[in-house]
C-alpha cells in the first residue's frame, strides 16, 4: 500500500549545498526561446502549436476510447490488463502535452482566483500517486494556515506535476520526494537575489528530492523545452513551469548538487483571503483522511493539522 505522510509543520529541509539557478539561467532560457521563434514569428509558431495540438487530441480520443472498450470487455489475462494500463498512461501523458501546447498557442490565457497551494497538494495526492507510481515515496509538510495566492488552479496543477515528474526521474531506488508549502516574508535583501520580486508576503512551495542531482552544465538547461536527463520528448516540463510562474508574477529557482539532490522553490504573491473558500474544497485543518484512488494500489493519506 502506497502511503503519503502529511505533516503540519516543516522541521528541516535536506542539506543541499547548492549551485544556485537564478538570473543567468533565466536569460539563457529566454534567449533560447527567442532564437527558436525569430525566423518565422510568434504568430506562426502559435498557429502551428494549436494545429498540432488539435490533431493530437483527435487521435488520442480514438486511442483512449478503444482502450476503454477493451477494459469493458474484462480481460482476465493480467498481462493484457497491464499493457492496457500502460497504453492509457501514455495517452494521458500525450493529452497533457497537447494541453500545454494549446496553452502556448492561446497565449496562456489564465483564469486566476484565490487558491490555497496546500489544499491543491492535498487534493492532488491520489493523482500524483498514479503518475509517479506506488514505488515513489512522497512526503508533504503543509503549514496549518498557509496564505492564499491569486492564481489559475489548472496552471498551478501543471506546475506541481511537472516538478514532481522531474523529481521522480532523478530518484534512485531509495530516494524520496518532499513537498513543502509555507509562508514567507521576503525583505528587500532577499528579493534582490530573486529577480522580479518586491519585498512583501509570499506563498512558498518547494519540491525536494534526494536523487542524483545535477552538475552546473545540466542545471543551466533545466528550463529548456523538452530537456530531460533521462530521454528526449518528455514534454514542456520545467519550461512550462517557468513560464507559468513568471506569468503569475512569481519567482522560481533551483538548487542542486551532483549526488546530493535538488530543491525547486517557487514564490507567489500572497493575498488576504482567509475567509474565502478554496476552489479545491478542502479546509485548512485536517484530522485523519483517506484519499480514494482508482489505481491498483489504494492510497492511504495520514493528514495532521
Amino acid at each position: 500500500m502506497a502511503k503519503f505522510t502529511i505533516k503540519a509543520r516543516t522541521k528541516r529541509a535536506p542539506k543541499v549545498s547548492a549551485q544556485r539557478l537564478n538570473r543567468p539561467v533565466n536569460r539563457s532560457a529566454a534567449a533560447g526561446q527567442q532564437k527558436g521563434t525569430g525566423a518565422i514569428g510568434r504568430q506562426q509558431v502559435e498557429a502551428l502549436a494549436g494545429g498540432i495540438a488539435h490533431q493530437f487530441n483527435n487521435n488520442l480520443f480514438v486511442i483512449t476510447a478503444n482502450l476503454e472498450l477493451l477494459e469493458m470487455k474484462g480481460h482476465r489475462d493480467a498481462n493484457s490488463a497491464q499493457h492496457i494500463q500502460a497504453l492509457k498512461g501514455a495517452a494521458q501523458r500525450m493529452t497533457e502535452m497537447t494541453r500545454q501546447l494549446l496553452d502556448y498557442a492561446r497565449g496562456r490565457k489564465y483564469q486566476p482566483r484565490p487558491i490555497s497551494l496546500s489544499d491543491m497538494v492535498r487534493a492532488r495526492l491520489p493523482h500524483i500517486q498514479r503518475v509517479l507510481g506506488a514505488s515513489v515515496p512522497v512526503e508533504a509538510d503543509l503549514g496549518a494556515a498557509v496564505w492564499k495566492t491569486n492564481a489559475d488552479p489548472t496552471q498551478m496543477q501543471t506546475v506541481l506535476e511537472a516538478l514532481l515528474t522531474n523529481a521522480a526521474e532523478a530518484l534512485n531506488d531509495t530516494g524520496r520526494i518532499r513537498i513543502v508549502c509555507n509562508n514567507k516574508m521576503l525583505p528587500e535583501k532577499q528579493t534582490r537575489r530573486r529577480p522580479g520580486l518586491k519585498p512583501g508576503a509570499y506563498v512558498n512551495m518547494e519540491i525536494q528530492d534526494d536523487g542524483v542531482g545535477m552538475d552546473e552544465k545540466t542545471l543551466r538547461r533545466v528550463f529548456e523545452p523538452f530537456f530531460t536527463t533521462k530521454f528526449v520528448g518528455r514534454g514542456l516540463g520545467l519550461a512550462a513551469a517557468y513560464g507559468i510562474v513568471k506569468n503569475h508574477d512569481g519567482w522560481i529557482g533551483v538548487e542542486s548538487k551532483l549526488g546530493k539532490g535538488t530543491i525547486v522553490r517557487i514564490h507567489l504573491p500572497a493575498i488576504q483571503a482567509a475567509d474565502e473558500q478554496s476552489v479545491f474544497g478542502i479546509g485548512d485543518r485536517y484530522p485523519t483522511c483517506t484519499c480514494p484512488s482508482s489505481s491498483k494500489h489504494p492510497v492511504s493519506c495520514r493528514c495532521f493539522g
